[in-house]
């Protein structure tokens, strides 16, 4: 990893892989003194075709990220959508998660 360092604390640091939503619910445990790109996905707008809201947990004591996906009321969120007066492609995307 390319090496570089803390603008505040002036210490040096490793920098780690991109951390994208995994296809399963999953646990990262990260490296001390390395800074990572936490990517859970879209909470309102998924393009997996998991229509659920992503989004990550990080636990800064133990060092963890964790990607967890949660439900909502999809049809409420699309009616607003459409009565915002947005394009309906939006409104669909939500039922579909793409």
């Amino acid at each position: 990893p390319e090496e570089s360092s803390d603008v505040q604390n002036r210490r040096p640091y490793k920098k780690g892989p991109l951390l994208k939503a995994p296809a399963a619910l999953a646990t990262f445990e990260l490296e001390p003194d390395t800074w990572y790109m936490v990517n859970p996905g879209s909470v309102g707008q998924p393009r997996d075709g998991d229509p659920t809201a992503a989004w990550a947990l990080y636990d800064d004591a133990a060092r963890l990220v964790t990607y967890r996906r949660t439900p909502y009321d999809i049809a409420k969120a699309q009616r607003k959508i459409e009565a915002a007066g947005l394009p309906p492609v939006l409104a669909l995307r939500l039922g579909r998660g793409e």
